[in-house]
């Protein structure tokens, strides 16, 4: 066994394998979502809040159904459940409250675009506009107005809007330091900006189950999400990701799976729902604002010796993944460093922003951002090469994270070796002949 993995004619590491999929995707052959046509397809458009925030005084569906074209229309109660999400809290449609801009509040399914436009034109809408939350000082102020009626920061547990790592004695590691350095880190909303915006495609197949070709990241998550949605057995209900055009976790969501499927329920057609380039950029989730305040003690000879960090997360309305977001980071204050005394604390806030989401190693770049500018920041200040204080302080093997969790396998310093090389920087010997296999005062 040992031979075939290692033997040469069967070795992959290091070599370019061409992918799966590739011939078909430079070709032009690969199948997206918007390639598909069925015969008699609808084209699905939503009616969303032109508010950040307010109270729909007055919704009426029913003139939508008088525009030619128009073949079906749904709203709030016309599904067997309004919650989706992965703590399913983001409502499908408005129950009136609106508490974001883009929210959906109606979808029609139409013979065709201009059809749907007219038929969402049609619609009689009035709305109480309410000041909106849009930023997290303002989220927290006692006077802010609630962007959920539960407040506006998240409870991990019953009472508990913090969430805490204590490890060691701060104080006694910041009286420890010769140096102390505080930084303070924004990070703004992102948008995945996917060349495919969201998209599928909805249709009763030949033995009457809901065949939907989507976009989704998570096929087997949204297909349990979408059987309570609609209230069908799952297997009434087939779910295809075709090829993607980009996701990076913007795609982790389920923005337009339900309203196309429960349009085909109730018009026996297929249909089509894709968003446009503004929709993808105003109403899927983005990676949100991140606010993270770092207090570093170190030594002149380069070892930390305590670590603060007060974090925020912007998640919008939404919950969604926000505490799995903001806990990654969190495990991650000290990044893959060693430091012997660590306090933090992290806090989800509720806005009347976009919904945040996944966005490629959510939580991890948002902390490794702010921890690796201090640690460059460390280093210029006590006058040290970045690299040298960096393998000064990376973990070695047996020792333990800001978690107490003990880790192995770790080559921290081999790796940074490595990268030295490969960027042509000839490291001295004293850091040459480092290895995290050694304990932590064998250098």
């Amino acid at each position: 066994m040992n031979d075939i993995i290692t033997g040469e004619e069967y070795s992959v590491i290091g070599k370019r394998i061409p992918r799966d999929e590739g011939k078909a995707i430079v070709t032009g052959m690969a199948q997206y979502i918007d390639d598909l046509s069925f015969p008699g397809m609808l084209v699905a458009k939503m009616l969303r809040s032109p508010v950040s925030r307010g109270r729909i005084t007055r919704l009426d569906l029913k003139p939508a159904l008088r525009v030619n074209g128009v073949m079906a229309v749904i709203g709030y109660g016309d599904m067997p459940a309004n919650m989706v999400g992965g703590r399913y809290d983001t409502p499908v449609f408005s129950d009136g409250d609106l508490r974001h801009k883009g929210q959906p509040i109606a979808c029609i399914a139409a013979v065709d675009e201009e059809a749907a436009r007219q038929g969402l034109k049609a619609i009689e809408l009035e709305i109480d506009e309410l000041p909106p939350v849009l930023d997290m000082d303002r989220a927290l102020d006692p006077d802010s107005p609630l962007v959920r009626p539960e407040g506006n920061t998240y409870e991990f547990t019953p009472g508990a809007t913090l969430r805490k790592i204590r490890l060691g004695d701060v104080e006694k590691g910041f009286s420890e330091a010769d140096v102390i350095v505080e930084g303070h880190y924004d990070i703004a909303p992102v948008e995945h900006a996917p060349i495919e915006t969201q998209a599928c495609v909805a249709h009763i197949d030949f033995i009457d189950r809901l065949t939907i070709y989507t976009t989704t990241q998570q096929v087997y998550s949204h297909q349990n999400q979408l059987a309570i949605l609609l209230g069908l057995p799952m297997s009434k209900l087939r779910l295809i990701g075709l090829t993607q055009g980009g996701g990076f976790g913007g795609k982790s969501d389920m923005p337009c799976e339900a309203y196309a499927g429960m349009l085909a329920l109730k018009t026996r057609r297929p249909v089509k729902f894709t968003f446009t380039r503004e929709e993808e950029m105003t109403c899927s989730t983005i990676r949100g604002k991140w606010q993270m305040h770092y207090k570093d003690g170190v030594t002149k000879d380069g070892r930390l010796t305590a670590r603060y960090c007060k974090t925020f997360l912007d998640s919008g309305p939404t919950i969604g993944l926000g505490p799995y977001c903001l806990e990654k980071g969190s495990s991650l204050t000290s990044g893959p460093y060693y430091c012997p005394n660590i306090w933090a604390d992290a806090r989800l806030i509720l806005t009347n922003k976009s919904k945040a989401g996944s966005l490629r190693g959510l939580g991890i770049f948002s902390s490794m951002y702010a921890s690796e500018t201090q640690m460059s920041r460390l280093a210029a200040k006590i006058g040290m090469d970045p690299i040298e204080f960096r393998l000064k302080n990376v973990w070695r093997e047996g020792e333990a994270t800001n978690t107490s969790m003990k880790i192995s396998a770790v080559a921290g310093i081999e790796c940074m070796q490595a990268a030295a090389k490969l960027a042509g920087i000839d490291l001295p010997p004293h850091l040459k002949a480092l290895s995290s296999l050694a304990g932590r005062c064998a250098d």
